[in-house]
């Protein structure tokens, strides 16, 4: 929730891994469910927390994973969605991924409410899990067009989890979101957090991951246009291209995330 965090991080790894490279980035935090409230930047704290803060990271690796690129042959950027990225429900209304989600509205984005899967709390929630997709595509694109070192970082992927029993809704009392008993409905989850971090594993360390390739459990084989429960477990493999994640979102996203990063990637 803090791109000064971030950009500390950055510089820490810069110094420790300037010689060897980075091989693998995971993007992988998340928060689920959260209210009306903006961070210290004054973005909205969700869709901070899980796109631009990611957004921002990934900019400040790019030179490690070339460098990890240069000595190794490949280095991987994984992303981590949702089937929350589509969301049935009135309120939600078109799912298009929406400019003012990503700029600097943090506290007047619809208001707060209480129910799981429900409401403005929710609709910010699916805004940021459908940037992850939308960001991963345009990562990809935008380095196998570069044709500078970093165009030789292979394997930009998003990998979509299942539900898990995590803490991303109901953790410790003060941690969780601000969706009443969210503990308690995440125990619907279908998967361990063992079994739900094989797609992290797999992007990491399978040699047949393709790039810009979107993995998770098949369900209806994605691209459905409808929120998919088929999704929530089962075997995993490729799903078809999101629709929403389209060039004219790609080029909206980068420009919506690079302004309230801005000066942080200047620096």
């Amino acid at each position: 929730m803090s791109f000064k965090s971030v950009q500390a991080a950055g510089e820490k790894m810069q110094a420790e891994l300037r010689e060897s490279g980075l091989d693998v980035l995971c993007n992988n935090a998340g928060i689920m469910g959260f209210g009306d409230k903006a961070t210290e930047d004054g973005c909205d704290i969700q869709m901070q927390t899980n796109h631009l803060s990611h957004f921002l990271l990934t900019y400040l690796c790019l030179p490690l994973l070339g460098k990890a690129a240069s000595l190794r042959g490949e280095a991987r950027v994984i992303n981590h969605s949702s089937c929350a990225r589509v969301i049935d429900g009135p309120e939600f209304g078109d799912q298009r991924l929406q400019e003012k989600y990503l700029q600097k509205n943090g506290g007047n984005l619809g208001g707060d409410s209480n129910t799981i899967m429900r409401g403005a709390n929710f609709v910010r929630y699916q805004q940021s899990k459908l940037a992850n997709v939308v960001f991963t595509y345009a990562l990809h694109e935008r380095l196998q067009k570069q044709g500078s070192k970093e165009s030789e970082v292979w394997g930009k992927e998003l990998w979509m989890k299942g539900l898990t029993i995590s803490e991303v809704l109901g953790g410790p009392p003060g941690s969780g979101s601000d969706v009443p008993d969210a503990g308690h409905h995440e125990r619907w989850g279908y998967q361990s957090e063992e079994d739900g971090a094989v797609g992290i594993l797999r992007n990491a360390c399978d040699p047949e991951a393709k790039s810009g390739e979107f993995y998770g459990p098949l369900g209806k084989g994605g691209a459905t246009g409808s929120h998919d429960s088929g999704e929530y477990k089962g075997p995993v493999g490729v799903l078809k291209k999101e629709p929403l994640a389209d060039a004219e979102a790609q080029d909206m996203l980068w420009a919506a995330s690079e302004a309230p990063c801005g000066p942080y990637l200047c620096a």
